[in-house]
């Protein structure tokens, strides 16, 4: 559960975490409406109910980093050589985990 519905407060408002998570899910509304807001409580819930679940955001307006301060990496794209979209999926991987070894389900 992550609420109530707003017009009926007596019903419990609910995602199917494995399912909302298992591909991309497209959010679009107009500015100002709540979008980062709904998507770190769905990040949250998903993160609390899952703590292996593997997440990757492009947040070129660095609104998330704040968001998820103990599960976070933020890469600083002033920091990298090259552009990412330049780099193969071994080198994006080696970026992500700072010399780690990947995770073969998060890399793969």
């Amino acid at each position: 559960m992550i609420g109530k519905l707003t017009q009926d407060d007596t019903i419990d408002a609910a995602i199917h975490i494995p399912r909302c998570c298992r591909s991309i899910l497209p959010l679009s509304a107009p500015p100002g409406v709540g979008k980062s807001t709904a998507v770190s409580l769905l990040l949250h819930k998903a993160i609390s109910s899952d703590p292996k679940l593997r997440v990757l955001i492009l947040d070129p307006h660095n609104e998330f980093a704040a968001a998820f301060p103990d599960h976070s990496v933020v890469v600083d794209t002033g920091d990298a050589r090259s552009a990412f979209w330049l780099m193969r999926l071994e080198e994006f991987a080696e970026v992500i985990f700072r010399g780690r070894p990947a995770v073969p389900e998060a890399a793969g």
